[in-house]
């Protein structure tokens, strides 16, 4: 019998479905598309079973895939964070939903199918020990065509923010698995890279510094390893040298941290002020990078506190700071957030098409400005951080501030990699420039986030258009409704 996971993706391959190939049972035979990489061909399909995976903001495409297949009268069973918090949405378009951490109920599920006794909602009893999960398949993937291998160390967050649903996803207690079995998935996804390329590894921990003797351990024994690696977690790690020397150490070349805003009343609006101090956030940013790992930020405008200046003022902070990369994301109320109930008691959601939660249109309404404001606000602060010129002046204040302490100078074969890719650019005098720069300055270093830099300015920078910035805009009040704002 022949198993499927389908599931849209970027950059690296759903770790979920390399876990539930790694639990099925040897009669059945488990195949895995990514959507992201190969179109689906339904016609083409052999399998008995269609298991799909989604978020919120896929659920909408992963009903079209499961209605496709429903058509052709295979059995669909759907997981992830979306169906687990709207089961019985999600039920209205397959035959099976799986609520929970699919790890602990997928033999059971495949057992019933086999039997013909599917129920149509399996849900795990509870967020169980990791301990003893299974180790990710990961021959199920296409390597040629990811970046990353996906890794997870430990699931959970004890943190309890208003817009976030990791508790409906991986519960709010925080469970980790043996170092030794971390360090034996590391070295079997390495035995996958061939030639030139090696792969690096994105560890989809929700906070990889919770338990600091556990964090200790790991990132000690991956030092051994010869990896490189980007990861996330809580800004309070700034203030541990001992830790963030062990993670340089180990191979860390990134760290994504949620500093959500730089109002201190929005931290405290949404239940994150207890975690985040945003005074301390430059000095923060300062001493990680420090270390050789780039800073990614992410930031969320709309908050009930933020005025037509937020952007701006957001805008200047990560310019100033020197924030390599900023993900800047409108906030979006998720089923099943404290945010969301709060948004639908005061009538301010204006709607439920979960194709618009991607985190850059408004789907609600915001307090301080427009809707259309806050969605233009936000892709004009976009474009502004991912300017090619940003870019230049963020590597430029790396490079000379002396080679990071884990990260080397380009070698000469980067170097001229960096250089023959210049010359063949004769139409965009701005990548030339820019990549012969880097190609010839002393202490550059890093060769993907140079790479990085043309991806995100030609992607996100070039392709949004010309948008003014909000805090420009003058407003006058309507004298017969005051709350109602007009430019």
């Amino acid at each position: 019998m022949k198993t499927l996971l389908g599931k849209n993706d970027t950059m690296m391959p759903n770790l979920s479905a390399l876990v539930l190939a790694s639990i099925t049972p040897g009669e059945f035979e488990f195949k895995y598309i990514d959507e992201e990489i190969e179109d689906i061909v339904y016609d083409k399909i052999d399998a008995d079973i269609i298991a799909i995976t989604c978020m919120t903001i896929q659920a909408k495409r992963a009903f079209e895939i499961a209605k496709e297949f429903k058509k052709r009268n295979f059995t669909v069973v759907m997981g992830g964070a979306h169906p687990t918090v709207l089961p019985h949405e999600t039920l209205n378009h397959c035959d099976s939903v799986v609520v929970g951490e699919g790890e602990i109920c997928w033999k059971h599920l495949l057992s019933d199918f086999k039997n013909n006794q599917l129920k149509p909602i399996y849900k795990s009893a509870d967020y169980g020990e990791i301990n003893n999960f299974p180790m990710p398949k990961y021959d199920v993937m296409d390597h040629s065509h990811y970046f990353h291998y996906p890794i997870q160390a430990t699931r959970g967050c004890p943190y309890n923010c208003d817009f976030c649903a990791i508790k409906f996803t991986s519960g709010r207690k925080f469970r980790f698995k043996p170092v030794e079995q971390v360090i034996e998935e590391i070295k079997i996804a390495k035995s996958y890279d061939k030639g030139f390329y090696k792969k690096s590894f994105f560890f989809v921990d929700d906070n990889l510094y919770i338990n600091r003797e556990y964090s200790k351990k790991l990132f000690s024994e991956m030092s051994k390893l010869n990896i490189t690696w980007v990861g996330q977690g809580s800004v309070n790690i700034a203030k541990d040298d001992e830790v963030l020397e062990l993670m340089a150490q180990s191979g860390c070349r990134g760290f994504t941290i949620g500093f959500e805003s730089i109002s201190q009343s929005s931290l405290k609006e949404v239940n994150k002020a207890s975690v985040n101090i945003s005074e301390e956030y430059s000095n923060a940013i300062q001493k990680i990078q420090s270390y050789g790992i780039i800073v990614s930020g992410c930031f969320i405008f709309g908050f009930d506190h933020d005025g037509l200046d937020i952007f701006e003022k957001t805008v200047e902070f990560i310019n100033d700071t020197n924030i390599y990369t900023a993900l800047l994301n409108i906030l979006t109320p998720y089923p099943g957030t404290e945010l969301r109930n709060r948004l639908e008691k005061e009538g301010r959601i204006l709607n439920s098409d979960w194709s618009n939660y991607n985190c850059l249109n408004t789907v609600f309404s915001p307090k301080n400005m427009t809707p259309e404001d806050l969605k233009q606000g936000t892709l004009w602060a976009i474009k502004e951080v991912n300017r090619l010129k940003k870019f230049d002046k963020r590597l430029n204040n790396f490079w000379q501030s002396g080679t990071w302490k884990s990260n080397p100078p380009l070698n000469l074969l980067e170097r001229a990699i960096l250089l023959a890719i210049s010359l063949g650019l004769w139409k965009d005098a701005e990548y030339r420039k820019f990549l012969f720069k880097a190609a010839t300055t002393k202490n550059a270093s890093d060769i993907y986030n140079i790479f990085r830099a043309i991806y995100m300015d030609c992607s996100l920078s070039r392709m949004i258009p010309d948008v003014k910035n909000p805090n420009d805009i003058i407003y006058k009040v309507d004298n017969d409704n005051p709350s109602k704002l007009t430019g």
